[in-house]
């Protein structure tokens, strides 16, 4: 990260704080990581929101997860709100299938391996053979993937012992991050923001404009 934009970061924090908002952070993981481990948290019953400008998060979507995703053209920001069938209707996959088709071929990108012997052909085809179900067949029934052209027995136990790794290192990172989302307060939802220390920030920051329209 730039220093310019690290040096921002401190006094963004406590911006946000003033207006209202909880800030969950945990060390060695990033914001994706946070996010994508409280949608999945609000899966009973609670919906989510996450406004964003990364699609990445569009594998997150599901009927109780919207990405509210700005989009600025020409100096106007609008928000762009995606849902299941907005993912369907523009990519023509699921959310599910979105998450398929990365984890198999891996995103160097995003620092994502993908699976051992699956390359962005194969995956496409155990996608295309498999639907919605793709990743749970590589976890419940790998044996099913030799019904691909190209798998082989011995690439078959490959990928098995790529699967079995990363299912573990992901339970791990979950488990980790939702020890330290629980021990924030689930009834203290910002309603309000303290208005004082806030137009101080934007003043400190030269907001005029914003600061002015607070006050009055």
């Amino acid at each position: 990260m730039p220093p310019e934009l690290a040096q921002q970061l401190p006094v963004l924090k406590e911006l946000l704080v003033a207006l209202g908002y909880k800030i969950i952070s945990l060390e060695g993981y990033e914001a994706d990581d946070i996010l994508g481990t409280v949608a999945e948290m609000c899966k009973n019953g609670d919906e989510c929101y996450i406004a964003t400008g990364d699609r990445d998060s569009f594998q997150l979507i599901r009927d109780n997860v919207t990405v509210l995703l700005p989009h600025t053209k020409m100096g106007t920001t609008t928000t762009e709100i995606y849902t299941p069938a907005r993912i369907q209707e523009e990519y023509g996959v699921t959310p599910i299938q979105m998450i398929d088709i990365k984890a198999l071929q891996g995103d160097a990108s995003d620092c994502i391996p993908g699976v051992a012997g699956v390359g962005e052909k194969t995956a496409d085809l155990i996608v295309e053979r498999f639907g919605a179900d793709a990743l749970q067949i590589l976890e419940k029934q790998p044996e099913r993937l030799l019904e691909i052209r190209g798998i082989t027995p011995a690439k078959l136990e490959e990928i098995k012992a790529f699967v079995a790794k990363v299912e573990a290192k992901v339970k791990a990172i979950v488990e980790k991050i939702k020890a330290v989302v629980d021990t924030y307060p689930k009834d203290e939802i910002p309603t309000e923001f303290e208005i004082v220390t806030t137009m101080a920030f934007y003043y400190y920051c030269d907001f005029c404009s914003i600061s002015a329209w607070c006050y009055f």
